[in-house]
């Protein structure tokens, strides 16, 4: 239908809007893959074999003291802190 085959990582028909990424390491004559993930920009990002991000998870809220309710915190050079 769109010509792209079959995903190398999902288990059906390849879409545009797929990823796949691989950091290579040089290791002599031949390269090492160190780290690699897949997933698609439009949903969903899985980093060595972690998920990293999906469009479906909950967005962090705002709490007071510059925190997310995940307890993450703002960098002192953002603009809320100026």
């Amino acid at each position: 239908m769109n010509g792209l085959g079959n995903s190398k990582t999902a288990n059906r028909i390849a879409r545009a809007d797929d990823i796949s990424v691989e950091i290579f390491k040089k290791d002599g004559k031949k390269d090492k893959v160190v780290s690699s993930g897949n997933g698609s920009w439009l949903s969903h990002l899985i980093w060595d074999n972690k998920e990293m991000w999906r469009i479906e998870s909950p967005i962090p809220q705002w709490i007071l003291a510059n925190k997310f309710s995940d307890g993450s915190t703002l960098l002192e050079s953002d603009s809320a802190n100026r």
